[in-house]
């Protein structure tokens, strides 16, 4: 039967080998997420492994980096568990079961030492022991990073199985170039025009230095499905005229006994104005409040003083913008955006147009140019309706007024004043009557003055 320091040290060992046998868990699928990574990454980057050679070299670089650095972790953590004492082992164990209350430690300090008697050690032992069959040794071993990594794996696994069935072919085609040894390109052979961007229509004729001692060479030719031409000879080489390019080609050159990398053509259109908000702010005295405008690049109608917002939205992110009106003046947006933003006083009647740097093209490009109208506010309309004429009357008199006042966009108060006709027009000549119209457009107003 075993005895009590036999059972404290088989208990440790036990720790140790299910915590060798935890570490080792966490980097097989440590492991395990990177392979689903590199595979989920060869998949995706099939074309620019063909297109750019110094991309696929660092992959399979860093495939073999992260194998050595897997290879090493294990032997860390088998190393780093080898190497703990038991008196270690013990402490993790206290660390993990508080209710031990220092009693693992304490039994096998004293199992190390002869001075103590050995009623004291065996009864230290004795309580350990029991202490020790009430607690789990599993539930010492910390979970770690284990749940982490499958939660990883299992995202990774479902984007993989995902891929392969919307894109097999795409897949098993990057895992080929990734993992099977590839040819030497052939960089001695110049390919015309090589990588290149060009705008829909184009038409490319694909040129390239040959070797004499070797057989006419033939372009091959990707755009999803991989078809072989035989090239044309011309001058000291060869050509082939591909036509009008209206989707992404990547494309090589083949012989007998020599292969350049693959080159791409792909497509650029001009970054173009998609929508243009336009804000009307008008000035406070019509209460006609804020407006909005929706839609193409157009002419702008708008009342004078109007603070206008343009709100313009490219196809594309666009980099330094200006809108330019016809009077001279000019505003810019900085910086790189698919959205820029304007905002000025409308004072004049003009033309305005924007000027754009398109990144795609890697030039500057202007709008169209459209047309600014103003309308302007008219000034307040007043009839006297009554009297309506010159009027002659005997003193004292009473005359009634009648005036009726109008405005385009609404009146706030109308007042009458009496000027007996000596000195000049003026604020303190006295009130006959005030008509208050609050904002409205057209109003009638009756009243009578006393002349004496």
């Amino acid at each position: 039967m075993m005895d009590q320091q036999e059972y404290i040290l088989s208990y440790l060992e036990y720790f140790r080998r299910l915590g060798k046998r935890r570490a080792y868990q966490e980097q097989w699928l440590l492991t395990l997420t990177v392979v689903v990574v590199f595979l989920l990454l060869a998949g995706s980057l099939r074309l620019f492994f063909l297109t750019l050679p110094i991309l696929l070299v660092t992959v399979r670089a860093f495939l073999c980096l992260a194998g050595l650095i897997v290879c090493w972790r294990f032997l860390k953590a088998h190393r780093w568990w080898s190497k703990q004492s038991y008196l270690d082992l013990a402490r993790r164990v206290e660390k993990k079961f508080q209710s031990l209350n220092n009693h693992l430690i304490n039994a096998y300090q004293l199992s190390q030492q002869k001075r103590y008697p050995d009623c004291l050690v065996q009864r230290q032992r004795e309580k350990t022991v029991t202490l020790l069959a009430a607690h789990e040794v599993e539930k010492a071993v910390e979970a770690g990073k284990v749940d982490a990594y499958r939660k990883v794996v299992v995202f990774a696994t479902i984007l993989l199985v995902i891929g392969l069935l919307l894109r097999p072919g795409h897949f098993l085609s990057g895992w080929r170039i990734l993992f099977s040894p590839s040819f030497t390109w052939d960089f001695s052979v110049l390919v015309e025009p090589g990588d290149c961007s060009v705008e829909p229509g184009t038409e490319i004729t694909i040129r390239t230095t040959w070797p004499e001692t070797e057989d006419t060479p033939k372009v091959e030719i990707n755009t999803g499905e991989v078809k072989r031409f035989l090239m044309t000879k011309e001058g000291n080489g060869y050509s082939f005229f591909l036509g009008p390019v209206n989707q992404p080609v990547i494309y090589r050159i083949v012989g007998p006994h020599q292969v350049t990398r693959w080159f791409r053509l792909s497509l650029k259109e001009k970054t173009g104005l998609r929508k243009v908000k336009v804000i009307h702010e008008y000035p406070s005295y019509t209460r006609l409040g804020k407006k909005l405008e929706e839609g193409g690049l157009g002419p702008i109608t708008t009342l004078r003083f109007t603070k206008l917002t343009l709100q313009v939205d490219f196809s594309r992110p666009v980099g330094e913008t200006s809108l330019i009106l016809g009077n001279g003046q000019v505003f810019t947006s900085r910086g790189r955006s698919p959205t820029k933003i304007f905002t000025f006083l409308a004072t004049d009647s003009t033309l305005f147009e924007f000027q754009y740097y398109d990144l795609a093209l890697r030039q500057v490009l202007r709008s169209s140019r459209e047309k600014l109208s103003l309308s302007f506010d008219q000034a307040p309309f007043l009839t006297f309706t009554k009297p309506g004429r010159d009027l002659v009357a005997r003193l004292p008199a009473t005359l009634p007024i009648e005036i009726v006042a109008s405005d385009d966009y609404g009146l706030g108060m109308v007042t009458l004043r009496y000027h007996q006709g000596e000195g000049e027009l003026s604020r303190s000549d006295p009130v006959v009557f005030q008509m208050e119209l609050k904002g409205k457009k057209s109003a009638t107003s009756r009243s009578q003055k006393r002349v004496s």
